[in-house]
């Protein structure tokens, strides 16, 4: 009997979110911290006089306005996206062919490999050689031995949340448009880095006609707003604005972005404060390392990541944190934990019985 399903749809793994909801969710890489009672009075204002028979502005020009102002970036180097899974999706479908090769890394955000396959290319996959370092010499390697179209990962890297240098990520820039490569940088989690190595910049931009950097609100405490951008210099952004669908970001999600960045330092503020609280997790679980066995990387996001030499130990972790009322990210393909940071009180609850789950592993 024909299913009629194509097979580029049965190749595909689905991507199967956490739905449970446990008292302390650190799973899902959001913030904590729910917005500012002032700008949910801004939110307020804004519903009451909104048109909901129209169309909202295929363009997004205020929210894509006020994303450059915050990143000191000019607006024609911007395009909005319905989060940036959707942002990846178009750049799949639209900059590469059938059969073309996309390069992967991984351990990395799975979603790359799965629009790259929708888009019927050739998924290409670099693994880490220890799970966690990244040698460019074999990325750029790789890329030209599958002649590869496009290579994408994030920097800092989802989930194991280690962040490259941008002279690095600049110098497999350059030598991937020696083989006709684009470059897609994911800078999901650059808000938590330690230190600035971002690509996100204009001089950058624009000299580098093969790039093309993705950011997201979502991490910041916008998740529900499902609001990503695409960065690039003006023919990049021209070509995703052409394909994109015409009113792709609806008109409630652009009115409170635009909304959101004009109050964006109480965002900054927030960042910071979760930045603090990964470090402290990271100090608290450090000594432990040695002990138990696990390889923790000093984060550059807003989780930490932990990994386990075989899958025993996490699975086991994973489901005494879940019965005492913790969710956390567990991969059973790395052997690895991601705990996201969460409120000082969440963090040190984790701690709490995550230490206790660890004198029982002695």
């Amino acid at each position: 009997m024909n299913d009629f399903l194509s097979d580029k749809i049965r190749r595909l793994e689905e991507y199967l979110p956490n739905t449970e909801i446990l008292p302390i969710r650190l799973d899902a890489n959001e913030s904590p911290y729910q917005i500012s009672d002032a700008l949910r009075k801004d939110f307020e204002d804004l519903i009451s006089p909104m048109e909901f028979n129209r169309y909202p502005d295929p363009y997004a020009a205020d929210i894509i306005g006020a994303y450059a102002k915050a990143y000191d970036l000019p607006p024609d180097h911007i395009v909005c996206g319905n989060g940036s899974d959707e942002l990846i999706s178009i750049i799949c479908g639209s900059f590469l062919s059938k059969g073309d090769a996309a390069l992967t890394l991984s351990p990395d955000f799975s979603m790359y490999e799965f629009y790259s396959g929708l888009a019927e290319a050739k998924p290409e996959i670099y693994r880490k050689p220890d799970g966690i370092t990244i040698d460019f010499d074999a990325v750029l390697f790789e890329a030209g031995r599958s002649s590869a179209k496009l290579i994408i990962f994030s920097n800092p890297c989802n989930p194991t949340s280690v962040i490259c240098p941008r002279d690095v990520i600049l110098d497999l820039v350059r030598r991937a448009a020696d083989i006709g490569a684009l470059v897609v940088v994911d800078e999901a989690y650059m808000d938590f880095a330690r230190s600035d190595e971002s690509v996100m910049k204009t001089e950058i931009l624009d000299s580098s006609p093969n790039l093309i950097v993705l950011r997201t609100l979502s991490k910041l405490g916008l998740a529900g707003l499902r609001l990503g951008f695409a960065v690039g210099n003006t023919g990049l952004i021209r070509a995703i604005k052409k394909v994109k669908s015409p009113y792709n970001v609806n008109l409630v999600s652009q009115a409170f972005g635009a909304a959101a960045l004009s109050r964006f330092g109480e965002f900054r503020e927030k960042a910071e404060t979760v930045k603090l609280e990964t470090a402290r997790m990271y100090a608290e679980l450090i000594p432990y390392s040695g002990v138990i066995g696990f390889e923790l990387p000093e984060p550059d996001t807003n989780f930490i990541y932990m990994k386990f030499p075989s899958d025993e130990a996490p699975l086991s972790i994973w489901e005494k944190l879940r019965d005492r009322g913790i969710s956390v990210r567990h991969f059973k393909s790395q052997s690895a934990l991601r705990i996201t940071a969460g409120l000082p009180e969440e963090n040190a609850a984790f701690i709490r019985e995550v230490t206790e789950i660890f004198a029982d592993l002695r």
